[in-house]
């Protein structure tokens, strides 16, 4: 992603082509060879997707109980947990509410013990089991945009961005008596004897 970054916001924008999304993964890290990823600590954040409008609807930090929520829908885990408390988010962020402002390290003494990476998702399911999502026939402008907070660890470094996409994808293996099999990857719609090409002579 092409990203934009001052001490106070950052704007990461990429054009792509979705087809049959299901979710977005965006990662960010700060271009050196280290590969546990923390959070960034957003104030707010918000993606903004072409027809498809903004996700969420209104900006949410990366360290509130709305922000767990939309993780969990998104990995389709929201029926297993049951809530999330302060201890729990604690441990994950190592951040500490104090008054309304975010304070690290935690005044409290939690410590994030988490050595895993940070990944942010958003979710574009359109019928709720995550069978249908985005897609469009023509490239979208993707542009995420998000506040960093004071305590941000990207604040005053190089942060880069990257972002991918969770697909429905197909498989499909024709048998045919006697020839050879056909077997068709990616998009295509298996309940139509028509769309499946002869192979290769």
């Amino acid at each position: 992603m092409n990203v934009t970054k001052d001490s106070t916001r950052i704007i990461a924008v990429v054009t792509a082509t979705p087809r049959f999304v299901d979710n977005i993964f965006l990662n960010f890290h700060d271009g050196s060879s280290r590969t546990c990823h923390v959070n960034p600590i957003f104030d707010s954040w918000q993606i903004k997707m072409g027809g498809y409008g903004s996700f969420p609807d209104i900006g949410v930090s990366s360290y509130g109980a709305q922000f767990y929520e939309i993780m969990c829908n998104s990995y389709n885990v929201n029926t297993d947990v049951s809530c999330f408390n302060d201890d729990v988010m604690k441990s994950l962020t190592t951040i500490d509410m104090v008054n309304g402002s975010v304070s690290i390290p935690p005044s409290t003494g939690y410590k994030s013990n988490d050595i895993t990476n940070f990944i942010m998702a958003v979710p574009c399911s359109t019928d709720g089991t995550y069978q249908q999502g985005q897609t469009s026939a023509t490239p979208i402008t993707y542009q995420f945009e998000a506040a960093l907070s004071a305590e941000s660890p990207y604040k005053n470094s190089t942060m880069n961005c990257e972002m991918c996409f969770l697909r429905d994808s197909v498989f499909a293996i024709q048998c045919r008596g006697g020839q050879t099999p056909i077997i068709i990857i990616d998009e295509a719609d298996i309940t139509t004897p028509e769309s499946f090409r002869d192979p290769p002579q």
